[in-house]
């Protein structure tokens, strides 16, 4: 479960950073006084794709003769008005949705992951900071802005775990988002805390000591802007949610949920054309009761330093350079520290 490169060998790869190219496609019109919308996200890498469990996210696939992968993350409804907006589809979780879209190393790398075979993206802050809001299929209802405070509820396709025991889950998820975005002046606040929760029913719960359980979690986190100066902050905990994605090292070997943690901090500092920025963050993953540390060797703890530079380029071309230093913690004991420079440009047209 560590995120540290691990081996003694460096490695240079020529890969994506925490976003994939994409294409963005909406369609909305007006009709008997409600706003249509139809939308439609594609998320192309460019490295090979070896399509296993997790899909064009799996690890890549370095040889000659191979494609690389779409992740087709998007593909939504939205019907709105006076009364808010329904969305029916797949788009981006309520669930530590702001972690993510307000952290730096969106448009960066972040710690690499499988650097010699390189997956769609890199990890960004994803399993040292927060565990990652996925793209789930959902029915998800948001509300009008009362004065910057808006509010969204979703049912959620239920979720298996990637490494508990067999489960068979029927009762969906359900995910909340309370934000809250106002400008005080030349301050400008934005707030949020956000919830999930799916019961899990593990097979054969009941006998051989397994057990079913609620995978529940939320998060609360905020952004300040100051003229050129924006601090983040963002703070989780949950139970049977596991770390880095969701539902993996959720439970131990007889379905008992294992707890989980984590927060990050980050400043960033706009002149003109040039950007600086820093974070750090970790997630924390706790055994269970029945667990034993002797020779454990589960993550106990990721955690990762981000320094990064930007440059203006053009309106549309933006120059980066980053620098990363990561390290995992296991039960047992054992560590491993890597560290990374990347460099490269991201283009929004």
């Amino acid at each position: 479960g560590g995120i540290a490169s691990v081996g003694t060998d460096s490695s240079n790869a020529v890969r994506n950073g925490l976003l994939p190219g994409f294409l963005l496609i909406d369609v909305t019109t007006k009709q008997q006084g409600l706003d249509i919308g139809a939308h439609f996200g594609m998320y192309p890498g460019i490295n090979s794709a070896n399509l296993g469990p997790l899909g064009a996210n799996n690890g890549g696939q370095p040889t000659a003769l191979a494609t690389a992968g779409i992740d087709f993350r998007q593909v939504y409804m939205t019907i709105g008005g006076g009364f808010g907006t329904i969305k029916l589809g797949r788009d981006i979780g309520l669930f530590s949705s702001e972690a993510i879209l307000n952290d730096i190393t969106l448009l960066a790398v972040g710690p690499p992951g499988g650097n010699v075979a390189p997956a769609n993206t890199s990890l960004g802050r994803i399993g040292s900071g927060y565990i990652y809001t996925d793209f789930q299929p959902q029915i998800t209802y948001t509300s009008p802005s009362f004065g910057g405070l808006q509010a969204s509820l979703g049912v959620f396709q239920p979720l298996r775990s990637l490494t508990a025991p067999a489960q068979t889950n029927t009762a969906p998820g359900f995910q909340g988002k309370l934000a809250f975005d106002r400008k005080f002046g030349d301050v400008g606040v934005r707030l949020w805390a956000s919830g999930v929760t799916q019961k899990h029913e593990t097979i054969g719960a009941g006998t051989g000591g397994l057990v079913s359980y609620t995978g529940r979690g939320m998060d609360v986190g905020g952004k300040v802007t100051i003229g050129p100066i924006s601090a983040v902050a963002n703070w989780y905990t949950a139970k049977g949610l596991g770390t880095t994605v969701l539902n993996l090292f959720d439970t131990d070997a007889l379905g008992n949920p294992r707890s989980s943690d984590g927060f990050y901090l980050q400043g960033l500092a706009t002149f003109g054309k040039v950007s600086l920025g820093a974070s750090y963050g970790e997630s924390n993953l706790d055994l269970t009761a029945t667990e034993t540390a002797t020779g454990n060797t589960l993550v106990r703890t990721n955690s990762s330093w981000v320094g990064q530079a930007r440059y203006g380029l053009t309106e549309w071309v933006t120059l980066l350079a980053e620098y990363t230093r990561a390290t995992s913690k296991a039960h047992g004991g054992n560590e491993a520290d890597s560290n990374s420079i990347a460099l490269g440009a991201i283009l929004f047209f």
